[in-house]
């Protein structure tokens, strides 16, 4: 969820500087980069104080950014991202703007709403099994100057014991759930539930 794959490393520890500024630009605080080795790549995480970034906030603010900015190492997140037809759209609303989509506390949070709001339906339709939920990506939309709450576009994949589900499977479910049941377990209103 937080960790940035380095794919590949142009200009070394001054592309990870230029990485920093940039980040720091873009996230509008100062940020630090932690440097971790995984068993199959070079991987590092952003964090600001206690907050840590999630690695698509941090991959979608360095494609970005503006490329005069020196060499920059190119990044991707750790996992790879489902076939669209695994893929679900849910849009939240009345999200107060103070609320950081970027940081992880947030995605957790997004993450373990969508665990419960699915695992009910299941639980519904008597369906057993343990379901776990890829957060793709957190996205706001545009707010305008005087709103102090905005929109928030997420997209998913759910995954159980057999593997992907498909999105349009994943859809009815959570249709089943009425938009104040979804809000419930997500913590915010729902303005989409599933498509």
């Amino acid at each position: 969820m937080y960790l940035v794959r380095v794919v590949s490393s142009k200009g070394s520890s001054s592309g990870f500087s230029a990485v920093r500024d940039l980040l720091k630009r873009e996230f509008n605080r100062s940020v630090e980069l932690q440097f971790l080795r995984t068993p199959s790549s070079f991987a590092f995480r952003v964090v600001s104080g206690p907050l840590i970034f999630t690695a698509v906030s941090v991959v979608s603010a360095l494609r970005r950014a503006p490329r005069g900015s020196g060499p920059v190492p190119s990044v991707a997140t750790l996992f790879s991202e489902p076939d669209l037809r695994y893929q679900v759209h849910s849009v939240l609303q009345f999200v107060p703007e103070h609320v950081d989509v970027r940081v992880c506390s947030f995605s957790q949070r997004v993450e373990r709403g969508l665990v419960l709001a699915y695992t009910e339906t299941r639980r519904r339709h008597q369906e057993a099994g343990n379901i776990s939920v890829q957060l793709l990506n957190i996205t706001t939309a545009v707010s305008r100057p005087a709103a102090a709450k905005v929109s928030v576009e997420i997209k998913f994949a759910v995954r159980d014991g057999r593997g992907l589900l498909l999105g349009s499977e994943v859809s009815e479910h959570l249709r089943k759930l009425s938009p104040v049941e979804f809000s419930f377990y997500i913590g915010f209103p729902a303005l989409q539930i599933a498509e």
